[in-house]
């Protein structure tokens, strides 16, 4: 995974120590190679640059994956959710996203006096697909059960366990 490399990368840089050149957490002179080689300026210099374009490479996917994760269709996920999960049982619900930082929450369902059912999905807290999959999911199960109390009852519980298996 790309995410992998530069923390790995970092973690072998920091064990080369703190005194070399512009780079202080390298030093000049320290060894890291299993021959006992010092580690010299061009393979630092080479090393540092593959480092740099992990990093700004990860960026680059994470901030790709956010825009389309922004274009998703979400209604069509709950749809089909909708139809692997429940055999199409479920009311349909419009999904869209919101900002519920204030509300402490990833996924909110709401119902509306007309008996229709909206859900919402935090952009800040559903930061991949999966992510919001997994929320959509949550709420589809608080659409099955509604009117239960607690919330999170035993109904609402036995949904996602069927999910879940």
């Amino acid at each position: 995974m790309v995410s992998e490399v530069p923390t790995q990368a970092l973690k072998w840089l920091a064990r080369q120590s703190s005194t070399g050149g512009n780079f202080p957490f390298i030093q000049k002179d320290s060894t890291c190679f299993p021959s006992g080689e010092p580690l010299n300026k061009n393979t630092r210099d080479i090393l540092i640059s593959l480092l740099a374009l992990a990093v700004i490479a990860s960026g680059i996917r994470y901030a790709i994956m956010r825009e389309r994760l922004s274009r998703a269709d979400l209604h069509a996920w709950y749809q089909q959710e909708n139809e692997t999960e429940f055999a199409g049982s479920l009311q349909d619900a419009s999904v869209e996203w919101g900002d519920l930082r204030q509300d402490d929450a990833e996924g909110i369902t709401y119902k509306y006096d007309d008996d229709s059912f909206a859900i919402v999905l935090d952009r800040s807290t559903n930061t991949s697909e999966s992510e919001a999959r997994d929320t959509l999911r949550h709420e589809a199960c608080h659409v099955a059960t509604w009117g239960e109390e607690p919330k999170h009852g035993p109904k609402w519980q036995a949904c996602m366990s069927r999910r879940i298996d």
